[in-house]
């Protein structure tokens, strides 16, 4: 039975805001997966590695906040269970962890963000504290901030911060030097006409620093001094642009208010967008199915997950795919407790289940080589 098919058109245009003129323009066919035409994950992926991330009392993981490679070493941020930030080695054995629980100086209680500059580790915590470390977890020093933040970046030799709520009121773009006095702050964000959550604030592509602010249909690259360097945009066809009422629900959007979730959920909803050298990826999600389209100079597509054959894991399902590590390796993961659940199918090839899921409670990290196109 063939169902309708839903057409959406990501045009990405990058330009300069200080001339009216457009860089590059690219068009990206976003679709609805409908032909059930079986997609193997072996035509992207050339080749992929496992780390099991060492479960003990000292660093159980509860959700993955952002996870970062430096030096040899896997930072990972729980923000949410354990509220900690673990180091491993990149085998996956556990290291130490940085700072602790509390709230007295190299201490925090709810740590949302981490950068790692010249071997030093800041950490974003409670909206308005960065604590800054040695590279071996030794406090140094404490900035208290004028400002609310949940996200943070280096930028031209100081700091981009990101208040991202649900409220538009608070929302702000604020810029500091390296030792974090406010220099600029600018941009209040248009509620967009669709829904957009991404995993990552953050993304480079060509060498540019892009940022998403919630509600928006798009990508922006800043300055320092708060000027918009150049822009990603999104555009979508009618169907699933939000109505005056619908979108006024989603601007009130509340974890318990029902009625917008539905609508969110109607909607389509940017993931990820994943720049690599020689091809781009960008996932989302229509009607509650997972989707991924890729684009490169010479092809583009998109398929869903459920079309998708995992035949590099050898299993039913796929992991996160959280962010472009270099040019050529996406950092994906999964959480070893549902993918070792009854309901996850595993191939006799397949190089997951030999892990010993028994002693697993961890995520596992999955590093894949994307092939050339």
């Amino acid at each position: 039975m063939k169902r309708y098919l839903k057409l959406l058109f990501l045009t990405i245009i990058i330009s300069s805001c200080s001339s009216s003129e457009v860089d590059s323009i690219q068009s990206i066919l976003l679709k609805q997966d409908t032909d059930n035409n079986a997609t193997h994950l072996s035509d992207f992926v050339a080749e992929a590695e496992y780390i099991p991330l060492e479960t003990k009392d000292e660093c159980n993981i509860g959700r993955i906040e952002k996870v970062d490679f430096y030096n040899e070493r896997i930072y990972v941020l729980d923000s949410y269970k354990a509220r900690k930030m673990y180091v491993f080695s990149l085998d996956g054995i556990y290291i130490k962890t940085i700072g602790e629980q509390g709230k007295g100086p190299g201490a925090y209680r709810y740590p949302l963000d981490f950068s790692i500059i010249e071997n030093e580790i800041y950490i974003l915590s409670d909206y308005t504290r960065v604590q800054k470390y040695s590279i071996e977890g030794d406090f140094i020093e404490e900035y208290k901030l004028v400002f609310k933040a949940k996200r943070f970046h280096e930028i031209d030799n100081g700091f981009i911060f990101l208040y991202n709520t649900t409220d538009l009121s608070t929302h702000r773009i604020r810029f500091t030097d390296r030792s974090f006095k406010l220099e600029n702050e600018t941009y209040v964000p248009e509620v967009s006409s669709f829904g957009m959550q991404t995993l990552n604030s953050f993304f480079e592509k060509e060498g540019k620093l892009y940022t998403h602010i919630s509600f928006e249909d798009n990508f922006k690259s800043f300055s320092k001094n708060g000027d918009i360097k150049s822009v990603i945009n999104l555009s979508l066809p009618r169907e699933y642009i939000m109505d005056e009422p619908k979108l006024q629900t989603y601007y009130n959007f509340e974890p318990k208010n029902l009625r917008a979730k539905k609508f969110v959920e109607e909607s389509l909803i940017i993931r990820n967008y994943l720049p690599l050298e020689s091809v781009d990826f960008v996932t989302y999600k229509i009607n509650g199915s997972d989707h991924i389209a890729f684009y490169s100079k010479t092809k583009h597509g998109v398929v869903s997950f459920q079309n998708l054959i995992n035949d590099i894991d050898y299993c039913s399902v796929l992991p996160t795919l959280y962010s472009s590590l270099n040019s050529n390796t996406i950092l994906a993961y999964y959480y070893s407790d549902k993918l070792f659940s009854d309901e996850v199918e595993f191939d006799k090839e397949s190089k997951i289940k030999t892990l010993d899921s028994g002693k697993l409670n961890n995520p596992i990290i999955v590093l894949y080589r994307v092939k050339e196109f």
